[in-house]
């Protein structure tokens, strides 16, 4: 169990890392090319930001927490 926990532990770190909300801006330009696009498709600037970090808690949930 010691070498998975740790394993699981870490990769959730650097995950979180990679989903820093600093990073959205430069994410959403990769995806629809500039902001003004991206609110265009998925609505306003705050909707956008909470769609995100509630993204994030679901990826970081456990089973439990999502049942």
């Amino acid at each position: 169990m010691g070498y998975r926990r740790k394993y699981q532990i870490g990769s959730i770190t650097e995950g979180v890392g990679e989903l820093d909300q600093g990073k959205l801006p430069k994410l959403l330009e990769l995806k629809y090319h500039n902001l003004n696009d991206a609110v265009a498709e998925l609505g306003t600037v705050k909707g956008i930001k909470q769609i995100f970090i509630d993204f994030q808690k679901y990826l970081y949930s456990t089973s439990e927490e999502i049942a």
